[in-house]
């Protein structure tokens, strides 16, 4: 497809270089680009000092046009550095720019670790919080091994303003997360201390009422089987919490548990659960009568130290019937689980910090906690009662159906409204999943309010065709709860591989519920042996992304095998 030709080219295998004199680059026999002089780094060699490719990118809001010329450098066999230079104009009134850009990495002998940062000076956008002057961001990253047991590691990435980053097409998540961390893993035991700070890069959010943690501590402990298959174990951890803004907290955990598996000589399986959770919590402005950030002036607040015990226990029962065929073996069991504990514990004056959102579906039916953290217990006592089908084909085909409900005859009456679990009978839970062959997924999870005679919860996600031509959807209902309004959108995509070189894919995500396209994605490329070209073109109508500020975006990019490649992004 392409190759380059000059009048004179010169090898130098001692410095490692190509040099063309009187050099032009032919494309399907086409001369398209010509220069007096152009040189790259001899055949095989993987790190050279030098200029990269440049990259462009045009932008019709804050972005402007930019230009970046990277240059690398080559320190060592474990260290490089690289600074790019970027240039911007935004056009008149606004004035032009430069950025400076650098990263350094290094491996070392028993880790790596990158250091990345920037800056200018220029006038921040009107609508963030800083003012005229230096405008910049740090980030890094790092992980290194202690021993054969522990390793620590951290990541960090700030900014002076939230428009910063996706100005100039830095990467900027809605939060921006700092962490240090060391890990242990020993036996059957594990052991993590981390620390975390945020930064939000949303309009509408306020890093003074994003929690600052440190530290973080959790140790996990699982014992030997010992008499009759049984095994002990214990989860300790400690938590301290704080905002600049907000409610603090300082919270210590103790759960020590013992479990019992065991299969009889008739095949049932059993399995014995039963644990104590004892946690301490010290408090400062934690609104008794709502789990919000911020304490109304209206309600009390709680500024102490509170704890509880709760103990919880379980049973667990399934009976697997096989039925071994010529074609297929289906696997058919009923399930039911009895969870005890006490009607209690879940005080306003502990702060909900890791336990705020809930979502009741099939992989939370025959959990004894079905809360996603610590700070809220899943009291009362219940049976939970189901019946899973499996199918297996020799041809590779699978499919399966589980669906089942809880019964709670000690219900408490804290728990999140419209969750599925606030009445004494939950809802209905469901998932059916079908794959005949490696052509066709289909999955369909479901919760249905029997009392209501309504659907709470579907997912559908289905995927179908060879990589010549597939296509797949996900379409997604939720009911309105405490945290969440109705959400119910349909997401499409169609993947085309129509020849051993071409290939292109066209998605689009919509809100049914609010009537309105939540964004739009395509990809066209080309791609050879020794010549690429892909295209991304993207519309979203909030105006960003994690990359740039923009209802409408594109990257291109043309790669040249052995040689290098020119992207642009506008």
């Amino acid at each position: 497809v392409w190759q380059i030709k000059a009048h004179e080219v010169i090898r130098d295998k001692a410095a490692q270089t190509v040099t063309y004199h009187g050099a032009w680059m032919e494309m399907w026999g086409v001369p398209v680009i010509w220069t007096p002089y152009f040189q790259h780094a001899d055949f095989g060699v993987k790190r050279m000092t030098g200029f990269l490719q440049p990259t462009y990118s045009v932008s019709s809001g804050k972005s402007g046009v930019q230009v970046r010329t990277p240059y690398f450098w080559t320190i060592g066999d474990d260290k490089d550095f690289t600074l790019t230079p970027i240039f911007r104009d935004q056009g008149t009134p606004s004035p032009g720019g430069i950025v400076g850009l650098g990263q350094y990495r290094q491996r070392t002998q028993n880790g790596e670790f990158t250091l990345e940062a920037s800056g200018t000076y220029e006038d921040a956008p009107d609508d963030n919080e800083t003012g005229d002057g230096l405008r910049g961001h740090i980030a890094g990253n790092g992980l290194f091994d202690l021993n054969r047991d522990w390793r620590w590691g951290y990541t960090f990435k700030n900014a002076t303003d939230k428009e910063y980053l996706r100005q100039y097409h830095l990467g900027s998540a809605r939060w921006l997360q700092d962490q240090l961390w060391t890990e242990g893993f020993f036996g059957r035991s594990y052991f993590e201390a981390r620390g975390y700070g945020w930064q939000t890069t949303e309009d509408s959010f306020n890093t003074k009422q994003a929690p600052i943690i440190g530290p973080l501590l959790n140790y996990n402990f699982v014992g030997e089987p010992g008499a009759g298959g049984g095994y002990w174990g214990l989860n300790t951890g400690m938590v301290n919490l704080m905002r600049r803004e907000g409610r603090d907290s300082f919270r210590v955990t103790m759960q020590p548990n013992w479990t019992l598996p065991y299969t009889s000589s008739w095949g049932d399986v059993y399995e014995v659960n039963l644990s104590v959770d004892a946690d301490m919590y010290v408090s400062h402005g934690v609104d008794t009568n709502s789990d919000d950030i911020d304490p109304s002036s209206d309600s009390s607040t709680f500024n102490g130290v509170t704890g509880r015990i709760f103990p919880q226990g379980s049973f667990k029962w399934r009976y697997p019937f096989v039925h071994p065929g010529e074609k297929i073996t289906q696997i058919f069991q009923p399930i039911a689980q009895l969870v005890l504990s006490p009607k209690c514990c879940n005080s306003g004056e502990i702060a909900n910090e890791d336990s705020r959102t809930f979502e009741f579906d099939d992989t939370k039916l025959f959990s004894a906690d079905r809360f996603t953290g610590y700070d809220r217990v899943d009291s009362g006592s219940r049976v939970n009662y189901g019946i899973e089908w499996d199918a297996y084909g020799t041809n590779g085909g699978k499919a399966d159906v589980l669906i089942g409900q809880s019964y709670q005859f000690l219900r408490p009456g804290n728990l999140p409204e419209n969750s599925g679990i606030d009445r004494d009978f939950s809802d209905v839970v469901g998932r059916l999943s079908l794959s005949p062959n490696n052509l066709l997924t289909a999955t369909y999870r479901f919760r249905f309010d029997a009392s209501d005679a309504k659907m709470k919860r579907q997912e559908v996600n289905f995927q179908a065709g060879p990589k010549e031509l597939n296509f797949s959807i996900v379409y997604t209902q939720l009911a309105n709860n405490e945290n969440l309004s109705e959400r119910k959108q349909v997401y499409a995509n169609i993947n085309t591989q129509f020849d051993d070189y071409w290939h292109a894919t066209l998605g689009a995500s919509y809100d049914i519920a609010n009537t309105r396209v939540n964004s739009v994605r395509a990809t066209f490329g080309y791609n050879d042996e020794c010549f690429g070209v892909n295209f991304v073109g993207q519309y979203t109508p909030e105006g960003d992304t994690d990359e740039s500020s923009g209802k409408l975006a594109g990257f291109l990019a043309i790669s040249f095998k052995n040689l290098g490649d020119l992207r642009s992004s506008f």
